[in-house]
């Protein structure tokens, strides 16, 4: 169950932020959301068109989206001889290379989620308000398990107002995590090789898990927090997102201003 759950979780972030990046791309525009999530654009699309170049096939799109969403190429990049193939492994580069990026940010700036940020550490982690190992079973508990996720996103606001702002580390955590939680994966690409990615990815870790007890361990805990705290923030920003829009459209109503479509 425990893997399943991984997969389920790992899938839900991958997705979400996928979501939220086509979403923001639609009212800001590709150029704008790629310039603001600058460090994660350039490790995932880095490592994207790397890919493509390894297996010799053109890479569209740049580092930077297109003006117009409708300009960008890479949703075709898998057609063609081996295209599904070249695209999973252009996408495991992607989704490779932002997971070191934020296994690095995670190690030099963690720091805060455990000094003076202890209220996320202790509420994630010690008192079991971690993403939650097992599907509801009941209606209840349905009801408990949608709670659990907007206490996690409460609990990561509330450490954020709380950080000591002046330390440089913490605005850079804050924004770093902002850009995993939305670009950990290939957003501009194909999400057909990316769940089968992640699949192998998770069968992978349960196969490891089994020979070394130890990596289980690790994927229970520090992992889990890990991902804890990055879905945490993904439904942050989701909601922040949600409330963004209802302004947006209630002003368009009284300016009368027709919905964008």
């Amino acid at each position: 169950m425990h893997y399943f759950m991984l997969f389920v979780w790992m899938t839900g972030l991958l997705l979400g932020g996928m979501g939220l990046y086509r979403l923001w791309t639609r009212w800001l525009g590709p150029s704008v959301v790629d310039w603001f999530l600058l460090p994660a654009t350039l490790v995932g699309e880095g490592a994207y068109i790397v890919g493509r170049k390894i297996c010799k096939r053109p890479a569209f799109g740049g580092i930077i989206g297109p003006k117009r969403a409708n300009e960008d190429a890479c949703r075709y990049a898998i057609a063609g001889q081996n295209g599904f193939l070249i695209e999973f492994f252009s996408e495991f580069l992607t989704l490779l290379a932002m997971g070191c990026a934020a296994a690095a940010m995670f190690y030099y700036l963690s720091d805060s989620l455990t000094s003076n940020g202890a209220v996320l550490w202790n509420g994630v982690k010690g008192q079991n308000t971690s993403l939650p190992g097992t599907l509801p079973g009941t209606w209840s508990r349905f009801w408990s398990f949608l709670s659990d996720q907007l206490d996690m996103a409460r609990r990561v606001s509330g450490t954020w107002v709380d950080f000591d702002w002046t330390n440089w580390q913490n605005p850079a955590l804050i924004y770093g995590s902002i850009c995993a939680a939305v670009r950990l994966g290939p957003v501009r690409h194909d999400q057909r090789p990316l769940m089968l990615l992640v699949m192998a990815l998770v069968g992978i870790a349960a196969a490891a898990g089994k020979m070394a007890p130890s990596f289980e361990t690790w994927t229970k805990g520090e992992f889990w927090f890990v991902l804890s705290y990055l879905w945490a923030v993904m439904v942050l920003l989701a909601m922040a997102t949600a409330g963004a829009m209802f302004v947006i459209n209630f002003i368009r109503v009284l300016a009368h201003v027709p919905p964008k479509p």
